[in-house]
């Protein structure tokens, strides 16, 4: 199955279903073409505004991809730094769906107050607490 627009710069996503796998290819000729010609540092700079969904993870993602092409490698601070900006991406999009998509769905109130104060959160360990008032069990798991 394909879906793409007519035009040379549109986005295009095909799909081909095997028996045992399923290969998924994106490309977004827009995208690569405002960073071509770009220094490494600025094209890094812009990745997360051109894709905001997962935007931090794309820019991790961008940032590993030219590292790994210029053969160099990232600190253990470096790399944990990445997996604590990983960690509140996703956490905040749980947080999200907890207080607005979930409540919407059934057709409940949102709850703003928790939304606010995740996205106001000045460390990891402060939503977490945030987190764990959505769901109070979150410590065993």
């Amino acid at each position: 199955m394909t879906s793409s627009a007519p035009a040379d710069f549109a986005p295009s996503i095909e799909i081909e279903l095997g028996r045992a796998q399923v290969l998924v290819r994106q490309n977004r000729p827009q995208v690569t073409q405002s960073l071509r010609g770009l220094p490494i540092s600025e094209a890094l700079r812009i990745v997360p505004s051109l894709l905001p969904v997962c935007g931090v993870a794309q820019s991790i993602a961008a940032s590993r991809a030219s590292s790994a092409a210029l053969h160099q490698g990232f600190s253990q601070e470096q790399l944990a730094s990445q997996a604590s900006a990983l960690w509140r991406e996703q956490a905040l999009a749980a947080v999200w769906r907890l207080t607005i998509d979930w409540p919407d769905l059934l057709h409940q109130g949102r709850d703003l107050k928790i939304l606010k104060s995740a996205r106001q959160a000045s460390s990891n360990a402060e939503l977490a607490n945030t987190l764990k008032q959505l769901l109070p069990r979150l410590d065993a798991a």
